[in-house]
């Protein structure tokens, strides 16, 4: 049976209905008013504005120059970068390689070095076949693709690894393989032009150019300006050119010291 209000209840109804209109309307009247000074802004992303510390081995003067070459790149994109002179990589028991050192967030480094540290096994496997490879003398298999590859893979998600260069280095590095030079750093560390930056001058980095510019810079009693000058005559143009972006793997890359 359908239920029928009187014309007195129907009354009240109407009446309490216009009362809670009111106040909902006085309620949502005063949420907009509190928030009408409301303007919400995205909090700033603290670890690309953080400053930029850059690990390398300090024994070896290329990977001096190549440091101070990034940190006035990086300069001049309005970031604070320093050159640390303490070693990146963190030995325990005399020549066991522990990790890289908790005091940076930018490595200059080589593929075989950097993929020694966060995945033994792997390049210990890899170096087996590239040192069979090369004493057979063929070549089928593109061993600095596949080092590269492998590292990437043993890199933790917050750390990114741009492309090698042609260059290549850390010749005392252990076990043998291809050792290009790349850069490791924290993810979230550069905005999209800085780490175009750091990923073009990587890639385009030739022998050739680093030989030259280590001999240029040798002995010089300005080795800041040294470095400028050779950039501002050989890189500006490649520091703008498309360069390939980040790669990102998963392992541990920071690791405490003792």
């Amino acid at each position: 049976m359908r239920l029928i209000l009187m014309p007195r209840l129907i009354a009240r109804s109407r009446t309490f209905a216009r009362i809670v209109g009111v106040a909902l309307v006085g309620v949502a009247g005063a949420s907009l008013s509190a928030c009408s000074g409301y303007d919400p802004k995205p909090d700033p992303n603290p670890v690309n504005s953080a400053p930029i510390t850059i690990m390398i081995d300090p024994t070896s003067h290329e990977q001096s120059v190549l440091a101070e070459i990034y940190r006035q790149t990086l300069r001049d994109e309005g970031r604070a970068a320093t050159v640390s002179q303490k070693p990146k990589l963190v030995r325990r028991g005399g020549e066991h390689i522990s990790g890289v050192s908790t005091n940076g967030n930018f490595f200059v480094g080589c593929t075989g070095e950097f993929l020694s540290v966060y995945n033994p096994e792997e390049a210990r496997a890899i170096s087996k076949d590239y040192v069979a490879a090369k004493e057979e003398g063929t070549k089928d298999v593109d061993f600095l693709e596949r080092t590269h590859v492998a590292l990437m893979a043993s890199l933790p998600p917050e750390v990114s690894v741009v492309e090698p260069a042609g260059a290549e280095g850390c010749p005392n590095s252990k076990p043998e393989l291809p050792q290009n030079y790349v850069v490791v750093y924290q993810d979230g560390l550069f905005n999209r032009d800085e780490k175009l930056e750091v990923a073009s001058f990587t890639k385009f980095l030739t022998a050739q150019d680093l030989d030259e510019v280590v001999k240029e810079v040798e002995g010089s009693e300005d080795f800041e300006a040294a470095v400028r000058a050779w950039m501002e005559a050989n890189l500006m143009q490649n520091l703008n050119e498309e360069g390939d972006s980040n790669s990102s793997g998963g392992s541990d890359l920071v690791h405490e010291e003792s």
